[in-house]
């Protein structure tokens, strides 16, 4: 099952940042309930970019072959879990869970033990939850 919204139309020199969740079920009712537990998106206004502060950093290297590193940045202290899931949205690893200081907290992901494809980093904090996906290649 997919699920669209469009058209999407800008004007000439606007640039607009698009996010996507790949969310799969058994059925249609497991589907559902899985989409709506995604979680990392910003909704922002038409403000700009400027409106959205990011967390957490793209990893690299990317394609990763040994680690990937990411670095994920807070204004404050904050309880925040960092988790990395395969396609099927399972935990394959957690990076961070407990309280971070603020300021920028390097993470490293050991992907050795992966299997070769696409993976998502997700980080949740009480204010904020984002997600970077990464490649794993040998």
């Amino acid at each position: 099952m997919a699920i669209g919204v469009g058209p999407f139309d800008l004007d000439a020199g606007v640039s607009q940042t698009v996010g996507f969740a790949y969310v799969a079920g058994a059925d249609e009712a497991d589907f559902l309930a899985s989409a709506a537990a995604v979680s990392g998106f910003v909704v922002a206004d038409e403000t700009g970019p400027e409106s959205v502060t990011e967390h957490l950093s793209t990893p690299a290297p990317n394609p990763a072959a040994n680690t990937a590193s990411v670095t994920l940045t807070l204004d404050a202290i904050e309880s925040v879990r960092v988790t990395v899931l395969d396609i099927l949205g399972r935990v394959v690893a957690v990076l961070h869970d407990g309280p971070a200081a603020a300021g920028v907290v390097a993470l490293e992901v050991d992907v050795q033990g992966l299997t070769p494809g696409t993976y998502v980093i997700r980080a949740e904090g009480e204010t904020f939850g984002e997600t970077q996906t990464f490649t794993v290649a040998r």
